[in-house]
């Protein structure tokens, strides 16, 4: 960014990895704070797990 010019930067994305069982109220905590989130489980596993699934 020799010029200054911020047009010419690449978006930029941050990624991470939470463990929602040991985390209490995750689910709520990432709702309120407007983030969007995915589950690594998906089907019927994580209909098992519920909640703290990863």
């Amino acid at each position: 960014m020799a010029d200054g010019d911020r047009t010419k930067l690449p978006s930029l994305q941050t990624y991470t990895i939470r463990d929602a069982a040991k985390i209490a109220h995750l689910p709520e905590r990432l709702d309120i704070g407007g983030l969007e989130t995915s589950l690594a489980a998906q089907g019927q596993v994580a209909e098992e797990l519920g909640e703290p699934a990863p």
